[in-house]
């Protein structure tokens, strides 16, 4: 992102890049257990639906060895940048989870 506000020899004549960010709106319900940011180093090489199942997975096999939220949450990012890298992807890759706890 911050690479789109400044490289304006890559907007011109054909904007290569740009800081208008993809973003959609999801009612959360306690049904959700994460939310997860990702570069599109992870969406170009997964589809959201197998991104999510990585994610979900991870939290689980997790569980088995903490119950520190950081850490769970590390788990999640660390599967799921190394799924983007086994799919295949060349780009940057960044994964940030956030676990939701509604207790």
């Amino acid at each position: 992102f911050t690479r789109s506000l400044g490289d304006f020899h890559f907007k011109t004549p054909v904007p290569l890049l740009t800081s208008a960010p993809h973003v959609t709106h999801q009612q959360l319900s306690p049904a959700d257990q994460l939310v997860l940011l990702s570069s599109d180093g992870v969406t170009d090489v997964m589809p959201d639906d197998d991104i999510m199942e990585v994610a979900l997975r991870a939290v689980d096999k997790a569980k088995d060895r903490t119950d520190k939220g950081q850490q769970l949450a590390e788990a999640v990012s660390v599967d799921v940048m190394c799924a983007a890298l086994r799919c295949g992807s060349a780009d940057n890759i960044t994964a940030v989870a956030v676990l939701l706890d509604w207790s």
